[in-house]
């Protein structure tokens, strides 16, 4: 839903009919782009119940600045590659570390090109625990925040499990520092230049307990 003529700003999101079940929110790829010139979005109502595929749901719009997703609900979502690709003027995203990523396994360029991300806090995500089936039998974040210098990168133990898919997960991001001492990776299939590109990158803090020794092997 999006209140407002040719100049609005704000960008309102609620369910296509009152109820808790997903399968009522039609996905189409890349919905708001017709509306690229908001920059901020709410949401109505109690919950917003997101659907298993939200690929490239905010694309493109790159005036977008701020996005409250405190009343989300993503329990259902499985695919959010590219979610946030080239929205270069957004700076916060509420309520993202309380996402439920139990179902989530594709996170394939979600942050790329977001320059004005400076802070972000995926503390909260425990990734990929649920029933889904990934296409590729594990979870991916290729290329997640590949060209965005995101200084303050917060992730916690459970962030990225099962995800074995980390090529150019920190690509070109030119920050002066990463603190990954949290992430414990379970297995790493792919991870070619997984920190190429970083031309400022002086340090890069890693978990050295065991059960950490996947940072040390590869």
């Amino acid at each position: 839903q999006v209140v407002g003529g040719e100049l609005q700003t704000i960008l309102h999101l609620s369910n296509a009919r009152e109820t808790s079940d997903y399968k009522v929110w039609i996905y189409t790829e890349s919905p708001w782009q017709q509306y690229n010139t908001a920059t901020s979005v709410i949401t109505e109502g109690d919950t917003l119940v997101l659907p298993p595929d939200i690929r490239k749901l905010f694309y493109g719009c790159y005036y977008l600045e701020t996005i409250d997703t405190t009343k989300w609900d993503t329990q259902y979502a499985e695919r959010m590659g590219y979610m946030f690709y080239g929205c270069g003027n957004l700076s916060l995203i509420q309520g993202i570390s309380n996402w439920d990523m139990i179902n989530t396994y594709d996170l394939q360029h979600m942050f790329e090109n977001c320059s004005s991300l400076k802070t972000l806090n995926l503390t909260g995500w425990d990734l990929f625990r649920g029933t889904s089936i990934s296409p590729w039998g594990y979870a991916s974040a290729l290329a997640m925040f590949k060209n965005s210098p995101i200084e303050d990168l917060r992730i916690g133990p459970n962030t990225f499990n099962n995800v074995e898919d980390t090529r150019e997960m920190f690509m070109q991001m030119n920050v002066p520092k990463l603190d990954l001492s949290s992430w414990v990776p379970k297995h790493f299939e792919y991870y070619k230049d997984m920190f190429s590109g970083n031309t400022i990158l002086k340090k890069i803090y890693v978990n050295k307990e065991p059960g950490a020794g996947r940072w040390i092997s590869n």
